[in-house]
């Protein structure tokens, strides 16, 4: 049998390839746990950095879709009160003026009532007195018109008030919708994550295990090298 030495120095039966094990792969296995040939992967990752890792960003995404949901709440609701007190301010000036507009009718009508009562002694005074009561009775016609256009106006303001009360509820829904889409999505990754590291600690446990029957196999092959696989024992 021809016998090879591999770089390390190492004697390979069989030409190198036809050894217990597949030759090269298993005694590779054997060199990586020899103390003299160490052998690192730059990139592993472990189970807990890749938890760790999701986790994080599952509970960032979560934090930055609540934090949105409240700031657009806070912002639609400082709008529908805004808009509201506005249109109530105005609609409360307006009916003061009105107010005021009907008291000054009636304090005309009885200036007309007392003009009434004092010319009506007087024939003379009849004429004048039933033109000062068509004035009455005009600025009265106008005062009401006012009046009902002010009402006009009062009630148009609350249907606009309504509408932006309306349009607030529909976006603090919408809002609530996506903060629950946010969180039902949150806990899908974490469920996924939770179950990539179950498969991770088992693949990491099949590959001790595969490794010790590996050196197991090429101590019973290569008796000769009993001092390093004892000290890998």
């Amino acid at each position: 049998m021809v016998e090879e030495k591999d770089k390390r120095g190492w004697v390979l039966p069989g030409g190198g390839g036809g050894g217990v094990g597949g030759g090269g792969g298993g005694l590779s296995l054997l060199l990586a746990t020899h103390p003299h040939h160490h052998y690192h992967h730059p990139h592993t990752v472990s189970a807990s950095d890749v938890a760790n890792r999701a986790a994080g960003q599952a509970t960032a995404a979560a934090e930055s879709q609540a934090e949105a949901a409240r700031v657009a709440a806070a912002a639609a609701s400082r709008k529908v009160a805004a808009k509201a007190s506005s249109a109530a301010q105005k609609a409360q000036a307006a009916a003061a003026a009105k107010f005021t507009q009907a008291a000054q009718l009636t304090q005309a009508a009885q200036l007309a009532q007392a003009a009434v009562l004092k010319e009506a002694a007087g024939v003379a005074q009849t004429a004048r007195t039933l033109r000062a009561a068509e004035a009455t009775q005009l600025l009265a016609l106008s005062q009401i018109k006012a009046l009902q256009e002010a009402l006009g106006a009062a009630e148009a303001q609350a249907a606009v008030a309504g509408q932006v009360l309306s349009a607030a509820t529909h976006s603090h829904q919408h809002q609530s919708s996506s903060f629950s889409q946010a969180q039902s999505t949150a806990m899908t990754l974490l469920q996924k994550q939770s179950v990539a590291v179950r498969q991770l600690a088992s693949t990491q446990g099949a590959a001790q295990q595969a490794q010790a029957a590996a050196t197991k196999a090429l101590y019973k092959a290569h008796p000769h090298h009993s001092t390093t696989t004892s000290r890998i024992h």
